[in-house]
């Protein structure tokens, strides 16, 4: 399963396909952005992450409610940031000093939540709480935390 394909089945919407982006505004009012991964060198580690990294280069779903960084630079709209750089959120996620089992490196922020990171050995997906700095999660992909995040409105 792909990250779309995730998407359209769980929170559909009105799909719009540009050049270098997918934009989506989902039926609860909420929007998606998805830039395309125009030839830009997936890091080793993340390759793990395919169903993102190979064809996706920064996203912001749900209205922000997450935000995957992009490989080599920052993602803007005219002159306001969606997406944040790789190594920008490696270093934001460094100075917060997580204690995690492993070396990781950090993709992804949930907003009100905080950062994913992805350990460099096992491929488990540790959430680091900035907030209370502890770890509160661990997953095994993408779509775990996905679920996770929209069972919440289910219930």
């Amino acid at each position: 399963m792909t990250l779309l394909e995730w998407i359209e089945n769980k929170k559909p919407g009105k799909l719009l396909r540009l050049d270098d982006r997918i934009k989506i505004e989902h039926k609860d009012e909420s929007a998606s952005i998805l830039w395309l991964n125009k030839n830009v060198e997936v890091p080793k580690p993340l390759e793990i992450l395919e169903e993102v990294f190979e064809i996706y280069d920064g996203i912001d779903l749900f209205s922000s409610t997450f935000k995957i960084a992009s490989i080599d630079s920052c993602k803007c709209l005219g002159s306001v940031e969606i997406t944040f750089s790789l190594e920008e959120l490696q270093s934001e996620f460094e100075f917060c000093n997580p204690v995690l089992p492993e070396d990781s490196i950090a993709f992804m922020v949930r907003a009100g939540i905080g950062i994913y990171a992805l350990g460099l050995e096992s491929s488990t997906i540790y959430e680091w709480d900035t907030e209370y700095r502890e770890l509160t999660g661990t997953y095994k992909n993408i779509f775990e935390i996905l679920d996770d995040w929209l069972s919440a409105f289910e219930d």
